[in-house]
Parts: C-alpha cells; structure tokens; sequence
C-alpha cells in the first residue's frame, strides 16, 4: 500500500477500523473499483469511503509559546472549499509539474524556477495567482514536522454534528492553532461521523482536553478519538497534468 502512487497518508489508528489512509486517483480511474482492489491486496473485511465535502481548513499554526492548552483563535483565516474542473491550457500544465517539486534552498528560490521556465518573476507569480484564484492550486506552503516541533500527539476527532450545525461547527475548529486539517464528510452506515478534525497538541491528554473543550462549546457531544499508533506512509502527491 504504501507503494501506491496515489496513496499519500497511511495511519494505523486505535479503532476497530484501524487502517486510515488518504487516496488520490486521476479523473479516469474508478474510485470504488481501486478500493476494492485494495481491500483484497491487503485482506481487509471492510473498506469505507469517505471523501471530503468541504474543506474548513487545511493548515497548522503551532504555537510555541501557548501552555494553557486555551481555544484562543489565531485571527488567521483558513477558509477553503473543495476545486470545480478548470480548464488548463499547455502553458498550465507545464507549470504545475515544475512547480510540484520542492523550491531551491536560496534567498530568491522563485528567480531560479521562473527563469527555468522561461519567465520572468512577475510573469510566474501572476499565473500562480490565477491558478489559487481558479481553484487549481489551494495553496504553497512548507510543511512542518510537528513531532520534532513538541507536538508528538496528534488525534483525528470525529464528530456526529446535525446538518444545521456543521458550518458554525466547522468554522469554529478552523480557527483554533491546535487543529491543522478540518473537514466534513460522507457518512457511511458504519461511520457515521461527518465532522473530521486533525488536533496537535504535547501530549494525549491534551488532545483529550481539548477535545473536550470543543464540545462543550460548541454542543457536539457524539465523537470519538482517534490517535495514530503507528505511520505507514506521509508524503505529497505530484500530481502529474
């Protein structure tokens, strides 16, 4: 599994379903028929899917210096919403596969990969620009090894919450520093969580707390946690165009 090019996250969790994994296919593959291929390469006895319907944060901001372990929001804004189809022209494509790899190691990193792609500084920008406005590229960012930063405990949450609550839920766990993805959604006969949140924090039961918190104040009492007990696989996906 971990050799699968669309896989680009694989956890063991401590839950009865205890395999979580995040998979990417291009638009001509079939996602059911790839999952249940890779239900019997692995022998599993239940296979879910469970794809996102919006995106309220996709984004980590770890505090430091916070030892309180308070919902203080961070005043960042990490609104987002799931990419419609958007035609891509040659000049498009060409500049997603460059600009998949990891940026040099310089002061000016985006003088090296414009004049590699024939353009100008201003030129590159500006087309990075439209494909963030076009729904094309959510965002460019670096990634931070959170465990080497003090945040070695992490916990999925899962929330049951009631249509009429996901928004104010979901913006809500947005803004908190402790939670670096934010989702809802498809439920499943089996699952029936919408609400999915990834929190950080120094220990378990700091998660646990903060967890509690949330509910609390929000009025979601149906949720589990779960904690990753073993990584099989984290890494990006380049999605080749």
């Amino acid at each position: 599994m971990v050799k699968h090019p669309g896989i680009s996250h694989a956890y063991q969790r401590n839950n009865h379903l205890n395999l979580w994994f995040t998979l990417a296919l291009t638009s001509n593959m079939d996602m059911q028929r790839e999952l249940q291929r890779l239900k019997e390469l692995i022998c599993a006895e239940v296979v879910l899917d469970l794809p996102a319907l919006r995106v309220f944060k996709i984004g980590a901001y770890f505090d430091m210096y916070d030892n309180d372990n308070s919902l203080s929001e961070n005043g960042i804004d990490y609104s987002g919403r799931l990419a419609t189809a958007s035609p891509l022209s040659i000049d498009d494509r060409d500049l997603i596969n460059k600009i998949e790899r990891d940026i040099p190691l310089e002061k000016r990193p985006f003088d090296a990969i414009s004049a590699n792609l024939g353009l100008e500084v201003k030129q590159f920008l500006g087309r990075l620009r439209s494909l963030k406005q076009r729904g094309v590229m959510r965002r460019f960012g670096a990634a931070i090894n959170h465990t080497s930063a003090g945040f070695p405990a992490n916990a999925m949450t899962c929330w049951i919450a009631a249509p009429d609550m996901v928004e104010m839920a979901g913006q809500k766990l947005a803004k908190l520093w402790q939670v670096s993805h934010c989702y809802e959604r498809k439920t499943n006969p089996l699952w029936p969580y919408n609400l999915f949140a990834m929190i950080h924090g120094h220990s378990r039961l700091v998660c646990e707390d903060i967890v509690s918190k949330v509910s609390s104040e929000s009025g979601l009492k149906d949720y589990v946690l779960l904690f990753s007990t073993r990584e099989f696989k984290k890494t990006r996906i380049n999605y080749t165009v």
